[in-house]
């Protein structure tokens, strides 16, 4: 069974560098209204490792949840599909 870490870390891979950096912008300052916030700080010059780590201290289970609904919201729809089929797929 894949954890959460590695589905999280392969998804978080695919992104370019300016994708990145706006994938932690919407953790930071309530940017999405239902999810609790990071500090830009910890954020800031973070690995997609450490921001892994961060979202599974912060998020618990609900990491993945979180990622997609972000991935979503930056219309990277094919890798929040990948996502959400990696995540279920580890369910099984």
């Amino acid at each position: 069974m894949t954890t959460i870490c590695k589905v999280l870390i392969d998804i978080l891979d695919d992104l370019t560098g300016k994708d990145f950096k706006r994938f932690k912008w919407y953790m930071t300052d309530g940017k999405l209204n239902d999810i609790k916030s990071i500090a830009r700080s910890k954020l800031e010059n973070t690995s997609v490792e450490e921001t892994v780590d961060l979202m599974i201290d912060q998020y618990k289970q609900d990491a993945g949840e979180v990622a997609e609904k972000i991935l979503k919201n930056m219309e990277q729809n094919n890798l929040a599909e990948q996502l959400k089929n990696k995540l279920s797929e580890g369910t099984k």
